[in-house]
C-alpha cells in the first residue's frame, strides 16, 4: 500500500511539473493548469492540464469508497466537443475522456490487499467562469476492471460519480 501511494504521489508531482510547459488555456482567466479539490469517487485532490483550447488531461488522488476505504487514483484525456451554453459569467462545455483506473485497499474481511486496475470513459459538464480563474465540475465515470488480485466476486463494471471545483494558476 505504501509503494502505491509513493508512484500515486510521484505521478502527481510530473502532473504539475508537466502544467509549467502548457499553453495557457483562452477560456480561463489564470494559466492552463488548474489544482482543487473532489468529492464522491474518489475523494482528494484533482488536477486538470489544458493542452489545447479543447484538449486536456485530468487526474484525481484520494479515498475510494465504492468497495471499501483505500485509494483511488484516475487520470483522463479529455475532449470538449460542444460548449452546451455561453454566458458573459461562464461557459458550460460538456467534456468526454477516456483513461485509467487504480483502486487499492487494505486488509478486507481478513483477506490481502485489494487492488483493481482497468481503463474508463467519462463524461461530464464544467462551469468555466470568465472573470475568475476557478471551474466547477460534475463528472460521470465507467470503467471495467481487468486486473484485479482478489477472489472477491464483482461484475468488473465500476460507475464512479464526482463533483469538484479547480483553481487555474
Amino acid at each position: 500500500m505504501r509503494k502505491l501511494l509513493v508512484v500515486a504521489l510521484a505521478g502527481t508531482l510530473a502532473f504539475v511539473l508537466l502544467s509549467a510547459r502548457a499553453r495557457t488555456a483562452s477560456a480561463q482567466t489564470g494559466g492552463s493548469f488548474g489544482l482543487g479539490l473532489i468529492v464522491g469517487e474518489p475523494t482528494g485532490v484533482s488536477g486538470k492540464l489544458y493542452i489545447k483550447r479543447s484538449h486536456a488531461i485530468d487526474g484525481a488522488i484520494g479515498l475510494g469508497f465504492a468497495d471499501g476505504r483505500g485509494i483511488h487514483v484516475h487520470a483522463d484525456y479529455l475532449w470538449h466537443p460542444v460548449v452546451l451554453t455561453r454566458t458573459p459569467s461562464f461557459d458550460l462545455p460538456l467534456y468526454v475522456g477516456l483513461g485509467g483506473r487504480l483502486q487499492s485497499h487494505g486488509k478486507r474481511d481478513n483477506r490481502d490487499e485489494h487492488l483493481a486496475l482497468g481503463p474508463r470513459g467519462v463524461v461530464g459538464i464544467l462551469f468555466g467562469f470568465r472573470n475568475a480563474p476557478i471551474d466547477v465540475f460534475l463528472e460521470v465515470a465507467v470503467g471495467v476492471d481487468l486486473v484485479a488480485n482478489d477472489d472477491t466476486p464483482r461484475s468488473g463494471l465500476t460507475v464512479d460519480l464526482a463533483a469538484g471545483v479547480r483553481y487555474y494558476f
